[in-house]
């Protein structure tokens, strides 16, 4: 019987997966040839991610479930395509202020809108 865990980040799945196979990140590292088993605290703690390259060797190593690898990079890549579009918004909006507040300084004293000529 196969139990489902939950794991919030790529992460944490990396680090239950290598545990599972009672690994050391020493051990992992040696395994698929990296200098440093930081490299592995850093992945399990979400300050880097794997390059593609090795996390195709992380997914042999460890048995790595497609699915849930690829659910986890598209959820990263999404919210920081989110990220993105609200700075650029808040952005917008800030420039759009400054320039509604730049034309009010420019109405005479008493006016509420520009005048239309008439």
């Amino acid at each position: 019987m196969k139990t489902t865990a939950i794991w919030f980040d790529l992460g944490q799945y990396l680090k239950a997966q290598r545990e599972s196979k009672n690994l050391t990140q020493a051990d992992l590292a040696k395994s698929i040839k990296l200098k440093s088993p930081q490299y592995i605290s850093n992945w399990e703690r979400g300050l880097i991610s794997p390059s593609k390259r090795v996390m195709g060797v992380l997914m042999a190593e460890l048995d790595l479930d497609v699915e849930i690898v690829t659910d986890f990079l598209l959820q990263k890549a999404r919210n920081k395509i989110i990220r993105e579009i609200q700075v650029a918004k808040d952005s917008s909006l800030r420039r759009r202020k400054k320039v509604e507040m730049s034309k009010r300084k420019q109405l005479p004293v008493g006016r509420t809108s520009p005048s239309r000529g008439f």
